[in-house]
């Protein structure tokens, strides 16, 4: 976090949670479709997947207007485990 300051004095950002959802699909470019109940910071798919792509939205919370913070570089999982 960069130091910030109010009236010439420093103080410390509170954290801001995020809210995270992880999303699926058949290629690189989408649709994407969100994953039922993957809503922590990582996601491990299960051994069976093979040959789909995964990315992770991230939101301010409610109480921050639920805006977009991030959305994440697509992973592939090609082939099987």
């Amino acid at each position: 976090m960069p130091l910030l300051y109010a009236n010439g004095a420093p103080y410390t950002q509170a954290k801001i949670k995020a809210l995270y959802q992880w999303e699926v699909a058949d290629s690189p470019g989408g649709p994407w479709m969100e994953i039922e109940g993957a809503t922590t910071q990582n996601y491990t798919p299960s051994p069976a997947t093979s040959d789909r792509y995964f990315r992770r939205i991230s939101r301010n919370s409610d109480c921050c207007g639920n805006t977009l913070i991030s959305t994440s570089s697509v992973a592939a999982v090609l082939g099987k485990f």
